[in-house]
């Protein structure tokens, strides 16, 4: 069946071969692929250059409806598309708009993400003289939509795991003896920490988050008596949470009681690297005489009990009479060099 036969000419007298051949320029110049197919037999007649482009191989013009699984797709599950689902022999069987979206077989083996649209063809009697589809290239919308999906997940299990921290550290803090405006305020500070943590978090798309960045939020940029100095370096999402609250206690320790409750005093704050573990040391200088404590407070039991198996390493607090040393190992699987 000619292309002319699915042109019925209005308008200026101009002959039906003209009709086709402007028709046949318009399909040519769509960004969209189009193929069309005759009535009853299903046997395609055209298909514009863009859908060649697209599938890489030249139009296969299948001989009947019942010959379209040439064309090889997938539905999202991996079955193969059967002749009978493609939309171009759904119009030819009596649907209207039918809508498929599929993985097409490229001619070097690729998956391309398509969608098609068919829609009928008549005569000027009124009767089905053929189908048509527009073949459209969803690849990126594809990608777009898994990826969402994914952050979706990824951000539900995130906000989950902030609820947790937060749940545990409203227990620790309530069975820590305390007045209410010394828990108000340590509360708050400890919750606070957690938004600026989760804000680095999002900023870093929940992947690898600097170490730099991740001690600078902990102690609130608060770097005029906090030397902070190391390589660069990369922490994992779930250890940067862990440590940066670790660092949180060890700044409001110091405080209050430490080497930062005195104009004198600072506190050094460096990481090195060797044979696959990170080491970050805690170190105050300048401040009172410090004394053993007498009861394990909440910022301790952070420390020794919650943070070690949330970083895979040991956690080390050392209460010298020059001031509070603490350090923090992390294994390879949680830390990673990074780039200046």
């Amino acid at each position: 069946m000619p292309l002319s036969a699915f042109v019925h000419p209005e308008g200026p007298p101009i002959c039906v071969a003209e009709y086709a051949r402007r028709l046949k320029s318009i399909l040519e110049a769509l960004p969209t692929g189009v193929v069309l197919a005759e009535a009853p037999s299903g046997r395609i007649v055209y298909g514009n250059s863009a859908i060649e482009k697209m599938f890489g191989h030249p139009v296969i013009y299948s001989k009947d409806k019942e010959s379209y699984e040439e064309w090889v797709s997938f539905h999202e599950n991996g079955d193969q598309v059967k002749s009978a689902e493609y939309p171009l022999a759904r119009v030819l069987a009596g649907e209207e708009s039918p809508v498929m979206d599929c993985r097409y077989r490229r001619a070097d083996g690729s998956l391309l993400w398509i969608r098609i649209n068919g829609a009928p063809l008549h005569n000027e009697a009124g009767k089905l003289a053929g189908a048509v589809v527009a073949v459209t290239d969803i690849d990126a919308l594809k990608a777009a939509q898994t990826q969402y999906f994914h952050m979706s997940r990824e951000l539900h299990h995130r906000v989950n795991n902030a609820l947790a921290m937060i749940l545990s550290i409203t227990n620790l803090s309530a069975r820590t003896p305390s007045d209410s405006g010394t828990f108000n305020e340590t509360f708050s500070g400890r919750v606070c920490l957690l938004g600026r943590t989760q804000i680095l978090l999002c900023q870093n798309s929940w992947d690898q988050i600097p170490l730099l960045e991740v001690l600078a939020t902990a102690v609130d940029h608060d770097l005029s008596r906090i030397a902070l100095c190391g390589a660069p370096a990369a922490v994992q999402s779930e250890v940067a949470l862990a440590l940066a609250l670790a660092i949180h206690e060890l700044k409001i320790n110091a405080e209050r009681f430490g080497a930062l409750s005195v104009p004198e005093g600072s506190v050094s704050l460096r990481w090195t690297s060797k044979e696959r573990e990170l080491r970050i040391e805690w170190q105050e200088r300048g401040g009172p005489i410090v004394h053993e404590p007498t009861r394990c407070g909440l910022g301790l039991n952070l420390l020794q009990k919650i943070l070690p198996p949330q970083i895979g390493g040991p956690v080390r607090v050392e209460f010298a009479r020059q001031g509070v040393c603490a350090s923090f190992v992390l294994k390879a699987a949680e830390w990673a060099t990074a780039a200046a």
